[in-house]
């Protein structure tokens, strides 16, 4: 998509194929899956892309979405499905359409859970629950990036560190 005002970026890989942030307004928010602290994560971002953050002057955030599905299932083709509602909490949380639309963080929560109950209801009260479980962890824990030093170390090609044969 071009002329976003957030990006959602569950792949902590992308910056290695695809430039997430391409199409992302001047003053836009940008959530990265990482199960890091902020400045790990900082530091998974390309030099060049963290200088396009700071240009256009982008809120930046990230979210343990994965680490989130996995506490709700132990089914890995359901985890995928799970991190996604994590971000979909997160979206709520940093985008500007609760302010907009003058809706309360509790009406929120009853709009969200009627969502499910039309979609998951078939399924039972513990897969609605579930839902809204997941979605409130992305919702509460999206944490704000403020380590922004362009010249941190770049650890953005996911690689780990060299070691050396051992002498036996």
């Amino acid at each position: 998509l071009n002329h976003v005002n957030v990006v959602l970026c569950c792949d902590p890989k992308a910056f290695l194929h695809t430039n997430p942030l391409e199409g992302l307004h001047e003053g836009g928010v940008f959530v990265f899956e990482s199960n890091e602290e902020p400045e790990k994560a900082w530091q998974r971002i390309p030099k060049k892309y963290r200088k396009e953050i700071l240009e256009k002057n982008i809120k930046f955030y990230i979210l343990h979405g994965f680490e989130i599905a996995k506490h709700a299932t132990d089914r890995e083709d359901l985890q995928y499905r799970m991190q996604g509602n994590a971000f979909l909490g997160a979206f709520f949380r940093v985008s500007t359409l609760l302010d907009e639309y003058h809706t309360p963080e509790e009406e929120f929560l009853k709009i969200v859970r009627k969502q499910y109950e039309k979609k998951f209801g078939k399924l039972g009260v513990s897969v609605i629950d579930s839902n809204m479980k997941i979605m409130q962890e992305g919702f509460e824990n999206v944490i704000e990036v403020k380590v922004k030093d362009l010249e941190a170390p770049d650890r953005s090609t996911m690689s780990a560190s060299l070691t050396l044969p051992c002498n036996v």
